[in-house]
């Protein structure tokens, strides 16, 4: 090698093993029951947390699927096919809507109302018998499963 061609060899050298070095880089690999495999790469420097869902993950929103001792005297219920529908005092029927599931692992749902632009955001309780958040006025939210 020339005089001048060595240094530039051994420059790239370390450069190349400082680029190397510099980003701790990782793959993720999932392997399904059926033996399919998938490899994500990652930088395991910028890794905050990994989750894994169960596969029933969306379904296991049904948990809050049920009749609900609501706010001020309402009853609602929250149907499997994610409808509810909020009763009076009197059983007459003031408002429907969606809920959805938000977060399987902290149990929280969005229960968007048709009327009135209500937007309750909930927890469900670990023995799944009550629910406590706040609507989108601020207000605090307070269910308890009949």
């Amino acid at each position: 090698m020339g005089r001048y061609l060595k240094p530039v060899v051994q420059g790239v050298l370390a450069l190349s093993l400082f680029l190397s070095f510099s980003t701790a880089s990782a793959e993720m690999t999932v392997i399904t029951k059926d033996g399919r495999k998938f490899t994500l790469p990652v930088d395991s420097g910028e890794i905050k947390r990994i989750e894994y869902a169960d596969g029933q993950s969306q379904t296991r929103g049904n948990e809050v699927a049920g009749t609900w001792n609501w706010v001020a005297g309402q009853t609602l219920v929250a149907r499997e096919n994610g409808s509810l529908d909020v009763f009076d005092a009197s059983g007459n029927k003031i408002n429907d809507g969606r809920w959805e599931l938000l977060d399987a692992v902290a149990r929280r749902y969005r229960f968007t109302h048709r009327v009135g632009g209500w937007v309750d955001t909930v927890v469900l309780s670990s023995d799944g018998r009550s629910l406590d958040g706040t609507n989108n006025h601020g207000h605090g939210i307070h269910g308890s499963k009949r």
